[in-house]
């Protein structure tokens, strides 16, 4: 359910709604009660005033009854009618006879007969009741005979022990009280409504206080599922509900506290993937480019094995298919052949030392770097003299004594010259010069001539290289230069 939806069946609303119902199912029967028994009352009260009323008259009318004089009467009949709700009064004498009465206008005089002695009260029409209170003689105060006496105030009630002198009759309307009932309800359904209405507000008022804690927490619930560690909690609840949230902060710390080392985690683990998956590529491109390496050494070697083959086998088919063939003539061929099996022993030769670089240790020494160079210089001198190409040495200032593995190095420089004679003309010259520049020792060796071209320095390390000069002398197997790049 949507937090849209669930708002209306939330426990706040729900709790006020059982709170609220549990008050009105309490107050709605005692406000019945009481009401029933207020108007009970007012009936009550309104009937004990008249018929205290009642016994007053009848007290007051003795002697206009006794002596059957409606003068007597008059002010006791008339202070009847004083009364708003009495409509007539009437005094009778025992025989039933009318002695005086009085009405208010529209009302009729009561009537009298046998019956109408048991009217304490009864009912006579819409909204209307009578009274019949007997006039009595009153004792002595001495519990003597009875004497005829001035009223002295309500009779104490009817004693039963003398005859009634007479009967005083009284018709009341209920209006008033009716009036007044209504009036009192009317007052108990506002004060009913007035409680109901802070029933609600206090009801809504303490679910609010009770609930408000849930809802924070049902609330920091929704945010935590989302990633969000440092959700607010409830601070000011009280109880279970306070050390709920201390449970749950606690809940959240160490759950937070596991996300972080699964995130760390995770990004190590990811580090290391991606580390491996690097280094896998970069191996499997170093095995791509062994294989490529590989399959073009081999169809170089291949070539390069081909052609010395077939100028071989050529010369030696040619000799032994012509047995008249001149000496000079086979010598020529001869020569021919014995050139291409120099030249095959040079490439396996320099194969076998590539192939020595490439797989045996360095077994270093320390030992004075310009004194190796110097002598690599002295053993290829005698070539360049006979090339008419000038060879200098230019020594470090000082001794400069490195580590390193002599046989190594003496290739490699050799291989160095033996390029720059190469492709140095006659009357050039090749300098070689052994320097330190920072940690570094440097050999290097330069020459007059031509240089290489831009678009081939990037390959005169690759193996059987042969830039197109190399390639127009005819000489070499394009293995020096690599050979000087294995060292290196």
């Amino acid at each position: 359910m949507s937090p849209a939806g669930a708002g209306r069946t939330s426990l706040r609303w729900r709790f006020t709604a059982w709170l609220f119902a549990a008050l009105v199912g309490l107050a709605g029967p005692l406000a019945i009660y009481y009401q029933l028994r207020i108007d009970h009352l007012v009936a009550r009260e309104a009937d004990d005033r008249l018929s205290a009323l009642a016994r007053h008259l009848a007290s007051g009318a003795l002697l206009g009854v006794l002596a059957k004089s409606e003068e007597l009467l008059q002010g006791t009949l008339e202070g009847a009618l004083s009364e708003r709700d009495v409509l007539s009064v009437a005094a009778f004498d025992a025989s039933g006879s009318l002695v005086a009465s009085r009405a208010r206008e529209g009302a009729a005089v009561p009537s009298w007969s046998g019956e109408s002695t048991s009217c304490q009260p009864c009912s006579v029409g819409e909204h209307r009741l009578r009274w019949v209170s007997p006039v009595r003689r009153r004792l002595a105060a001495g519990g003597g005979e009875t004497q005829e006496s001035f009223y002295a105030g309500p009779p104490p009630g009817d004693s039963g022990s003398a005859n009634p002198v007479g009967w005083l009759v009284m018709e009341v309307s209920t209006e008033r009280r009716r009036e007044e009932e209504r009036a009192v309800g009317r007052s108990g359904l506002l004060i009913s409504g007035a409680v109901l209405v802070l029933a609600m507000i206090l009801t809504l008022f303490v679910a609010e206080r009770l609930t408000s804690p849930l809802r924070a927490l049902a609330a920091a619930t929704r945010a935590i599922a989302r990633g969000k560690w440092n959700a607010p909690l409830p601070t000011r609840s009280q109880g279970e509900i306070a050390q709920l949230a201390v449970d749950f902060r606690a809940m959240t710390a160490a759950l937070a506290e596991l996300d972080r080392e699964n995130r760390t985690y995770r990004e190590q683990l990811e580090g290391m993937v991606r580390a491996r998956t690097r280094e896998l590529q970069e191996a499997y491109d170093r095995m791509k480019e062994m294989s490529e390496a590989k399959d073009q050494f081999v169809a170089t070697v291949s070539h390069d094995f081909r052609s010395p083959l077939a100028i071989i086998q050529t010369s030696i088919q040619t000799i032994a298919a012509e047995a008249e063939m001149p000496p000079a003539q086979r010598r020529i061929f001869l020569d021919r052949a014995e050139r291409q099996c120099k030249r095959l022993g040079s490439l396996v030769s320099d194969l076998l030392d590539l192939a020595r670089i490439e797989n045996r240790q360095a077994a270093m020494e320390r030992v004075s770097l310009g004194q190796v160079a110097e002598e690599v210089i002295d053993v290829s001198r005698s070539n360049f003299e006979a090339l008419g190409v000038q060879l200098s040495f230019a020594s470090p200032p000082a001794p400069l004594f490195v580590d390193l593995d002599r046989g190594q190095i003496e290739r490699a420089i050799t291989n160095l010259l033996g390029n720059a004679a190469k492709f140095t003309a006659r009357g050039g010259r090749v300098t070689v010069s052994v320097a330190a520049h920072d940690a570094r020792a440097i050999v290097t060796v330069a020459d007059t001539g031509p240089g290489i071209p831009p678009e081939e320095v990037g390959h005169v390390f690759e193996r059987f290289f042969q830039g197109e000069r190399g390639r127009a002398a005819g000489s070499g197997s394009g293995l020096g230069l690599a050979i000087v790049a294995g060292v290196a």
